[in-house]
């Protein structure tokens, strides 16, 4: 499913009613969408290194994330009675902050490789620097709580 977020198209854009910009605007902001979107790449990143090879499952991982946006784009727009060329017309029309960039982000990655690969990377990378000072920090609460614990003398 190709999306041209970023890409202006030469032709007008078919009006369309404020409602329909509104719903595409809500469920994307909506955890129906965000939700599993979101769990799907921080559960797959750790795949995705910054190197230039990409393991053989990176394929594997990058189709079954098209497959889950296409499927939530899809019901979404079958539920409401709209095309993808209406979602089209109305990302392309959107403003910035109308829709988190990183919600925007996931769509175009379901059809690009790169793209898709660069959120990975940078979510992976995201985790191991919490990890580690998550790591860190309770590595001095382990040795706050040894002291703290210790029994007081008895008077």
């Amino acid at each position: 499913m190709p999306f041209g977020l970023g890409k202006k198209n030469s032709a007008k854009a078919p009006e369309l009613e404020p409602w329909v910009k509104d719903s595409i605007v809500t469920f994307l902001g909506s955890p129906l969408y965000a939700t599993p979107v979101f769990n799907f790449i921080d559960q797959q990143c750790v795949v995705f290194g910054p190197e230039e090879e990409n393991p053989l499952s990176s394929m594997d991982i990058f189709q079954q994330y098209a497959d889950l946006v296409e499927s939530a784009l899809d019901a979404f727009l079958a539920d409401i009675g709209l095309d993808v060329e209406q979602l089209v017309a109305v990302l392309d029309t959107l403003k910035e902050g109308e829709v988190a960039e990183d919600v925007l982000r996931t769509i175009p990655a379901a059809s690009d490789f790169l793209a898709f690969k660069d959120i990975m990377v940078k979510k992976n990378i995201e985790l191991e620097n919490l990890f580690a000072r998550l790591s860190q920090h309770t590595g001095n609460l382990t040795h706050a709580k040894d002291a703290v614990s210790r029994p007081w003398p008895v008077l």
